[in-house]
C-alpha cells in the first residue's frame, strides 16, 4: 500500500507528534530533477511497507526557505530524520534508491521513534 507524503513542515511536525511516530523531511524543489526521481522511488508500490512507521513530508525549499535553512538543506535533494521533539538523529543529501533508503531508516529508526524510546526507558 503507498504512502500518504505531507506536504509542509508545521504540520508534519504537528502529525509526528499526535501520532508518536519519528517524521522523515525531504526538502526537495520543483526545478531538482534527482527530488522528481526520489519522489517516484517513494510512490512504488514496495516503499509502502518502508514508511509505514513514519511520517513523511515534503518540503519546497522555495516555499519555506527558512526551514530548508534551519536544517542546512543545501544540496538536493535533502534528507532528515527528525524525533517529534524537532530533534535531527539523521541527514542524507542526493538521490536515494528504495533499498538504500530502507537500510538507512532501519538503522535510525531506534534512536527516532518516541515509542520505541518509551519501551526502552520503561525497561531501563
Amino acid at each position: 500500500e503507498r504512502i500518504e507524503m505531507m506536504s509542509g513542515y508545521e504540520s508534519a511536525i504537528a502529525m509526528a507528534q499526535l501520532q508518536q511516530r519519528p517524521l522523515l523531511i525531504i526538502f526537495g524543489a520543483d526545478w531538482c530533477s534527482w527530488c522528481r526521481k526520489l519522489e517516484g522511488e517513494l510512490e512504488a508500490e514496495a516503499a509502502g511497507s518502508i514508511l509505514s512507521r513514519w511520517i513523511v513530508t515534503k518540503v519546497d525549499v522555495d516555499d519555506e526557505p527558512e526551514i530548508a535553512n534551519r536544517f542546512s538543506a543545501s544540496a538536493l535533494p535533502a534528507l532528515r530524520i527528525l524525533t517529534t521533539s524537532q530533534n535531527v538523529i539523521g541527514g542524507r543529501e542526493g538521490y536515494q534508491t528504495l533499498d538504500e533508503l530502507q537500510q538507512w531508516l532501519d538503522e535510525n529508526l531506534v534512536r527516532a521513534d518516541p515509542k520505541i524510546q518509551a519501551v526502552l526507558y520503561e525497561s531501563g
